[in-house]
């Protein structure tokens, strides 16, 4: 299990009954993930640990679409293991994913009941802010400073669902770095910044949710943008980012960009429906900051 955003997925699809091992990421999330932070860690997602893994024999890795690379296809071959290449990051793509995974899963009740939540919420975004003539300017940062996100990233897709014009828009690559002088001229009507900490679900993340907000007001280069100055910020961690809950995460980003067209939803009870439903939790810890006002 290289794929952390596959092992949700699979909790979702109660399918992780058949997993036998994780990548170092996971192990370092013991709150949300349980007994499976204990089991044997085989390597990293880009870097996987070949030996450790074939001691498990497994019949399949799950791995993201592009990492490792198509040396591991080799490797694993002459081991005698399957490659399951998906990313379950990008919305654009999850309902297709989700749909061939839990067919090679045989749980393909288990998929449909997942995509009866996920795909009205999807619909009743995308139907509500296609209504929106004027979409406002968003900076979106990723874990590095003026490190952004452009077209054929999971963190583009969001913004743009969540009826934001992402003012990398126009970039020809999926992440890229830009000038504080170039961001300053687009005038963002919002920032939204991505944080990379982990175990959120137990409650690690708060303090550095705020700090990182407070962070952005006063950094050089974007203080004196209007938005910052008048709060319109937006700190999210990753579990709420690229993945899974990404739809989680837009329902943030349209609760502060279109406050009157998305008034009728409530963040943290979504999060708290698919924790419980789709991972068998109680709702827990702090995802973004500032609290959405109600």
């Amino acid at each position: 299990m290289l794929n952390s955003d596959g092992l949700e997925v699979m909790r979702a699809l109660k399918a992780d009954n058949m997993v036998v091992g994780i990548s170092d990421v996971i192990a370092k999330e013991p709150s949300f993930w349980g007994k499976y932070a204990k089991y044997p860690v085989a390597g990293g997602w880009r870097d996987p640990d070949y030996e450790a893994i074939a001691k498990l024999r497994p019949d399949y890795v799950l791995s993201y679409v592009k990492s490792p690379g198509a040396e591991a296809e080799d490797k694993f071959g002459r081991l005698g293991i399957k490659m399951l290449r998906f990313d379950f990051y990008k919305i654009s793509s999850f309902e297709r994913e989700v749909t061939e995974f839990a067919s090679v899963l045989g749980r393909q009740k288990e998929a449909a009941e997942l995509l009866s939540w996920w795909k009205p919420l999807y619909n009743r975004i995308k139907n509500d802010t296609s209504k929106v003539k004027e979409l406002p300017k968003v900076y979106i940062e990723g874990y590095g400073i003026f490190r952004s996100s452009g077209p054929g990233s999971g963190f583009h897709e969001m913004i743009t669902l969540a009826g934001g014009k992402n003012i990398a828009g126009g970039a020809s690559i999926p992440y890229l770095e830009v000038e504080p002088e170039w961001v300053y001229t687009q005038k963002p009507a919002y920032v939204v910044k991505m944080i990379p900490d982990r175990d959120c679900y137990g409650g690690g993340c708060g303090g550095r949710l705020k700090e990182t907000y407070d962070e952005i007001k006063n950094r050089q280069g974007l203080r004196l943008l209007d938005s910052v100055k008048n709060g319109k910020i937006l700190i999210l961690t990753s579990d709420l980012g690229p993945g899974p809950r990404a739809l989680l995460g837009v329902v943030e980003m349209a609760k502060r960009l279109h406050p009157e067209l998305f008034k009728h939803l409530d963040p943290a009870a979504l999060n708290a429906e698919y924790l419980r439903r789709f991972q068998g939790l109680k709702y827990s810890g702090v995802y973004v900051y500032p609290p959405v006002s109600r």
